[in-house]
């Protein structure tokens, strides 16, 4: 019998039965053994240590085969450091630390089957390990369903986590499939994917790449119909998705799309999530949310008290594995701004508004209000970028709602484009900015009877649940017939899979409320200065909160009979011919 043994780190095959290599315990099972490489390396996303290290590796055994004609599938495993149930033997190992020879064996033979000797100094053998998590990890890499399944009917298994590198059975699931190779019919070449040669998507054709995304394809819905979690993150930040997309694996990358969006929809229904409190802290916040219905009646001429309402209302933000600081309306409106020649930024250094977004905001007023005479109404001044532009159409009627304290102090300074000199143009209401939080603006609008041709909607410091609760209880009644709703798509933009999840799911929402969208893409420079953490426009950022190289610009409730065309070149923004 011959057998191979792939490192999990290197890829390099190893061969046993064949009468040159030295034989090691042999049991159909994941198995660690030596590797000698040197370097730091990347496995499908998983960071090993330099130096000689244990890892992992797959074998499998085969009959009347010759080496060069065995089966390959790449070591894909849930820990670099770690396996409970394995049975390899111990190697003796030198005080330097290096790799067993076969001198050593030979010095040691009782060490070659000696499980004991193993258990004292073999962190392979620890008891802490959760021999659960990893057999269900295994069986998802294996895409064995039939062994997986009884592991999964216990509530959360299919969301298990590897302490280590924080694979869940979809990442397993997904990792197992490799990276596409570039001569695969219909794909495209997998990014930051390894490129040995011996990888499991070296040398594929269509069909191969059809049979193992279908296997993997079957275990990852089996995984979500037992409740696995879409967005869960791995010690690297990527969720499965990501993976699957850094791997060029298209079909299992829209089963997690899909996935995503049944998820959040359901979220979405259900109200999503609360922050939980104490007992007292709920009744002194609910006494207070009560007084403050009593006490406020929506009106658009006081100020001061809509500037005190700023902080009522607390968001949930969404989680971020980089920084688990909660960003938040009510901590942005409290908070001190800082301007600098490229951006805004809040006392935590979070940016607000940048410089980069001006060719986006640039377009969204051109189709959003593309001839002059219209009503427009933008919600977030922020740095004004949008305003000038809906400025430089002539409205008939321009109005901004602010919150923030420091931006409008900066409003009311005398030589402010849009100070009072700005609100005293032409008859009176034409142009104004109204101080307050849009929830409780937006109200007072209604009841006036205002209505705009042209709205735009970017507000910082809250989720999706706000600019759902926007569209769907004041868009109907502010949008003029005919008019156009638009907003800053930023929903998800530090991950691809997020940004095409809250894709579909903005699509689906607004059409629950009787609205169409168009999309107009918009290429992205993300290589002339927004491409990594802390340099070019991020520096001095706490986090850059775009990775993508296309923007997604929304229109909603466009005329009868009008389109937008799809757009994806950024050096001619300037010349869009609005139809």
């Amino acid at each position: 019998m011959c057998r191979a043994v792939t490192c999990g780190v290197c890829n390099k095959k190893t061969w046993f039965g064949c009468g040159s290599h030295i034989p090691m315990v042999m049991d159909n099972i994941p198995k660690a053994e030596w590797c000698e490489c040197k370097d730091k390396v990347d496995v499908n996303g998983v960071k090993y240590p330099a130096g000689p290290k244990r890892c992992y590796s797959y074998e499998w055994p085969f009959t009347n085969s010759p080496p060069h004609s065995a089966p390959h599938r790449p070591a894909i495993l849930p820990s670099p450091t770690a396996f409970p149930f394995t049975k390899s033997v111990n190697f003796h190992q030198d005080p330097s630390n290096q790799p067993p020879t076969p001198a050593i064996l030979k010095a040691h033979p009782s060490k070659r089957n000696s499980h004991a000797a193993m258990a004292d100094i073999d962190p392979l053998a620890t008891p802490e390990t959760d021999v659960t998590t990893q057999t269900i990890l295994l069986h998802a890499a294996n895409h064995d369903i039939p062994a997986l399944k009884p592991f999964l009917r216990v509530p959360g298994a299919a969301s298990a986590q590897d302490p280590e590198t924080g694979f869940t059975p979809l990442h397993a699931a997904i990792a197992a499939c490799g990276p596409v190779s570039e001569g695969a019919a219909g794909s495209e070449p997998a990014a930051a994917a390894p490129a040995s040669g011996d990888e499991k998507g070296a040398g594929e054709d269509a069909g191969a790449v059809e049979d193992i995304e279908a296997s993997a394809i079957a275990t990852v819905t089996e995984l979500f119909l037992s409740g696995a979690i879409w967005n869960d993150l791995d010690a690297n930040g990527e969720t499965p998705g990501c993976l699957a997309w850094r791997l060029g694996r298209k079909g299992v990358y829209e089963v997690v799309v899909q996935a995503g969006v049944r998820a959040e929809l359901l979220l979405g229904m259900m109200g999503g999530y609360d922050p939980l409190s104490s007992g007292e802290e709920s009744e002194v916040e609910e006494e207070g949310d009560a007084e403050a219905t009593a006490e406020e009646v929506p009106q658009l001429v006081n100020a001061a008290e809509s500037q005190e309402s700023t902080g009522d209302k607390k968001t949930p933000a969404p989680f971020d594995p980089q920084d688990p600081t909660d960003v938040n309306s009510r901590d942005y409106l409290a908070s001190k701004l800082t301007s600098t020649s490229t951006a805004i930024l809040d006392s935590d250094a979070n940016a607000v508004m940048m410089e980069w977004e001006t060719d986006i905001m640039k377009l969204s007023a051109t189709l959003l209000a593309p001839s002059p005479g219209l009503r427009v109404l933008n919600i977030g001044f922020g740095m004004g970028i949008v305003d000038g532009f809906f400025a430089a159409e002539n409205p008939s009627t321009h109005h901004i709602i602010e919150a923030h304290p420091g931006v409008l102090e900066l409003l009311r300074k005398p030589d402010h484009e849009f100070g009072a000199k700005w609100e005293a143009k032409g008859e009176e209401g034409r142009n104004k900015v109204w101080p307050g939080r849009w929830q409780d603006v937006a109200p007072a609008l209604l009841m006036a009877g205002e209505m705009y041709d042209a709205i735009y909607f970017d507000t910082f410091g809250e989720d999706y649940g706000a600019l759902k609760m926007f569209f769907e209880e004041y868009v109907p009644g502010l949008l003029a017939e005919g008019g156009r709703f638009g907003f800053f798509n930023g929903l998800g933009a530090d991950r691809r899979v997020c940004y095409d999840v809250y894709t579909r799911v903005v699509e689906m929402d607004l059409a629950g409320v009787g609205m169409d969208v168009q999309w107009a893409e918009v290429e992205v420079p993300i290589e002339e200065g927004l491409g990594k953490e802390g340099e070019g426009e991020w520096e001095g950022v706490k986090r850059r909160y775009w990775t993508l190289d296309t923007y997604r610009l929304p229109i909603f409730a466009q005329p009868e009979g009008a389109s937008v065309p799809l757009y994806s070149s950024k050096s001619a923004i300037s010349k869009w011919d609005v139809p």
